[in-house]
């Protein structure tokens, strides 16, 4: 969930942004997750319990989402050691532009890759951070510091995807957010700015799953940007 979550804001802004835009883009077509060498992390690091981020060890979670219109897509999440390794594959439309993108967290870094051109980008995580940041965020861990801050509270119970899901009601960047979470995994997300609705929601949730060849790892043959360098 911690990349998911940082993927959801940073996606949030740019369809939100875009919206406000008179210009429109057409890209290239998508393309299927590449596989090479460079692992994300040791499968021999087993978490306890105070460092599992979900309840769920092995997983794969796909949602639909739609971002008032404007942007479609799906986003699916594999993570394995409750959620201490993890990637995010979006593949959405904006506005006419198809990307296909794949999000995970090694040695410190956000990688940001996409998957049509070949590129990506890494950027520093600080775990120092007080404010939202992907790498310290834990629904079932979170200090009143924060739940002030982001004026967080649990508003109820409701069912998605057939799993009973706690209700989650906070601000985000100046947005109105709500999670629907199960396991401390969110099954439903909602955020909504300006009038417009971004809708995020799980229809297929798999424990155990047999993961994609390489999902995990940084492929060879990027060309990978650190934003800490520019």
């Amino acid at each position: 969930m911690k990349k998911l979550l940082y993927l959801l804001i940073s996606v949030s802004v740019l369809t939100f942004s875009c919206n406000n835009s008179e210009n429109n883009s057409n890209d290239s077509d998508s393309s299927s997750v590449e596989e090479n060498s460079n692992e994300v992390n040791s499968e021999e690091n087993s978490s306890n319990d105070n460092d599992r981020i979900y309840g769920v060890k092995e997983g794969m979670v796909e949602y639909e989402m739609d971002m008032a219109g404007i942007s479609t897509g799906t986003i699916i999440i594999y993570f394995k050691d409750y959620g201490n390794i993890e990637c995010t594959v979006t593949d959405m439309e904006v506005m006419g532009m198809k990307t296909v993108t794949r999000t995970f967290e090694v040695d410190g870094y956000m990688y940001n890759l996409d998957m049509n051109k070949k590129t990506g980008i890494k950027s520093k995580i600080s775990e120092d951070s007080e404010e939202f940041a992907p790498n310290n965020f834990n629904f079932d861990n979170v200090t009143a510091e924060m739940k002030d801050k982001m004026q967080m509270k649990e508003i109820g119970t409701e069912e998605v995807a057939g799993k009973d899901c706690k209700v989650y009601e906070f601000v985000v960047e100046g947005q109105k957010a709500k999670f629907y979470v199960w396991e401390n995994i969110p099954v439903k997300y909602e955020m909504s700015q300006n009038n417009m609705t971004m809708i995020m929601k799980a229809i297929k949730i798999e424990k155990n799953p047999s993961f994609p060849a390489g999902i995990f790892e940084i492929p060879s043959n990027f060309e990978i940007t650190d934003m800490g360098e520019l």
